[in-house]
């Protein structure tokens, strides 16, 4: 009998814990989702050109939509039946070209916040003529439209004097924001990468009201300023009882700020020696100034290689730029009066004059779907009936509370039934 007993107890226990053990088991985890309206990286594809003799031309970088924080852009493009290839480069700023706040109230030229240029024509050698190729050449954005939204075109003139285009629009800016899944509590993880300018970010989750559906937004500090790199910023989406629904992440970076203004009454023209040259002052917190011209049809004229790079940065200054146009194709410019504006950059890793440094395009934004953590769909049982909403864990703690109880029983029973056991011995 007692070994029978004990077999049953045995039995009737494990039997217990594993019922409990399959219905955890059985249990689905709830948890959390967002899915970015965006995406970067993953799959790859690998396109392979075949030589049709059709007309074509295709920009294969940059991708239409790219946002890039390395102002060095490549532009590399596929052409069949070629006779020559052009490009033209257009940017917007978004607002405009002048800084009013100078101190003494007149506007500061901070560069050509609006505009399209010839960037010129790539024609084959004649054993080329009507074939197939890719065409690649690299610009400085920072001599263009600094940080801005741009579009590259290219005009394809074939052999058989048909005429192809192809657009790709991309935008130069200090931040980029990628979706990269969610965190153990279902909150939205984005990985931010950021140019050696910036020295905070600041990370804000926008909802379809167009407000801020968090209190305060998430904040990054470069650790090593003058150094770009990657981070990783969680918004707290769940703390903030955020329901499902689409929102836009949007990202503000903030860093050092520079000045440069030319004298445009002191330029002058050199026809003979094909050079133009202008008085310029500079601030403190100048590294390097970039210089476009506007002629007197309002045509824009870029120089790419005519930088001035401050010799002691972190001092106020002035000099002379002298401009070499003698390598120029200056057909089509009216010279006969013109506008310099120029481009400054902060000293890299500089902490002062802390500013917005994309203020004209506004934040870098990337569309994400939040899904709000759904709650346990569990049977109200357990250890303390319906005052607490069992899940997983608690079914498995449950479980071991169980077999505690039964070996415990056991041993009571079995201790009893020895003492009558003794006492009929008697």
């Amino acid at each position: 009998m007692r070994k029978s007993t004990k077999n049953l107890l045995g039995l009737s226990g494990l039997a217990l814990v594993g019922a409990m053990t399959v219905a955890a088991l059985s249990i689905p985890v709830p948890d959390a989702s967002a899915t970015g309206g965006a995406s970067v990286g993953g799959e790859v594809q690998v396109v392979v050109k075949v030589h049709s003799g059709n007309p074509e031309v295709n920009i294969l970088t940059p991708a239409d939509g790219t946002v890039t924080t390395n102002p060095n852009m490549t532009i590399n493009t596929y052409y069949d039946d070629i006779e020559n290839l052009g490009f033209e480069l257009k940017w917007d700023k978004g607002k405009t070209n002048t800084n009013a706040n100078n101190g003494d109230g007149s506007a500061q030229p901070l560069g050509v916040s609006a505009a399209q240029i010839d960037l010129g024509t790539y024609i084959p050698s004649s054993g080329q003529i009507g074939g197939s190729g890719e065409y690649a050449f690299t610009i400085d954005l920072r001599a263009y439209g600094g940080y801005a939204r741009y579009v590259i075109r290219a005009d394809l003139e074939s052999s058989s004097e048909q005429e192809l285009t192809d657009n790709s629009g991309f935008r130069y800016a200090p931040v980029v924001v990628t979706y990269i899944g969610t965190d153990e509590n279902g909150d939205p993880m984005f990985e931010i990468e950021y140019d050696e300018f910036v020295t905070t970010v600041d990370l804000d989750l926008i909802g379809a009201d167009g407000k801020s559906a968090v209190e305060t937004p998430v904040k990054f500090t470069n650790p090593t300023p003058g150094k770009g790199g990657k981070t990783t910023m969680t918004i707290p989406a769940g703390s903030y009882g955020l329901e499902s629904g689409t929102y836009t992440a949007a990202a503000t970076a903030y860093g050092p700020q520079a000045e440069a203004e030319v004298d445009n009454d002191s330029a002058v023209y050199d026809d003979a020696a094909q050079t133009i040259s202008a008085d310029f002052s500079y601030d403190d917190n100048t590294a390097k100034v970039y210089f476009q011209l506007v002629d007197a049809n309002g045509k824009l004229l870029i120089f790419p290689d005519a930088t001035y790079t401050v010799a002691n940065p972190g001092t106020a200054g002035s000099d002379t730029v002298v401009i070499d146009l003698s390598e120029i194709d200056l057909t089509g410019y009216d010279l006969s009066s013109f506008t310099i504006y120029t481009s400054a950059y902060a000293i890299i890793g500089s902490t002062k004059n802390i500013a917005e440094l994309d203020s004209d395009n506004g934040p870098v934004t990337l569309n994400i779907k939040y899904e709000k953590p759904a709650a346990p769909d569990v049977p109200n049982t357990g250890l303390f009936g319906g005052v607490i909403n069992f899940a997983r864990m608690d079914y498995l703690i449950t479980g071991a509370v169980g077999i505690s109880l039964v070996t415990i029983i056991s041993l009571v029973i079995l201790k009893k039934q020895n003492r009558h056991s003794s006492r009929r011995r008697r």
